[in-house]
């Protein structure tokens, strides 16, 4: 079966997070308990599809294929800035 290589993402950029499971996040457990979050990426939004992990004080999230057998996609860190917001970026090493 074949499908759609994902939107490209730079690793290692911070994306500021727009949205978790469509609201503003407020603190890392929200992104434990949530299916997707949305980050800002080049002038638009990119939504990121799967599940996350509290891991010391920053969130593993594994981004998954759902429309095509839920293969393993990438994986981001979630954290918190100084400033409250929420920066996630595509971690290159699992």
């Amino acid at each position: 079966m074949s499908f759609a290589t994902p939107e490209m993402v730079i690793s290692g950029k911070p994306l500021l997070v727009l949205l978790v499971s469509d609201r503003t996040p407020t603190s890392l457990d929200d992104f434990v308990a949530a299916e997707d979050f949305t980050v800002e990426m080049q002038g638009s939004a990119y939504q990121v599809t799967g599940c996350g992990r509290l891991v010391d004080d920053e969130v593993r999230f594994h981004e998954k294929d759902v429309e095509n057998s839920g293969k393993d996609v990438r994986v981001w860190r979630v954290v918190r800035h100084d400033d409250g917001t929420f920066l996630a970026n595509h971690d290159a090493s699992f």
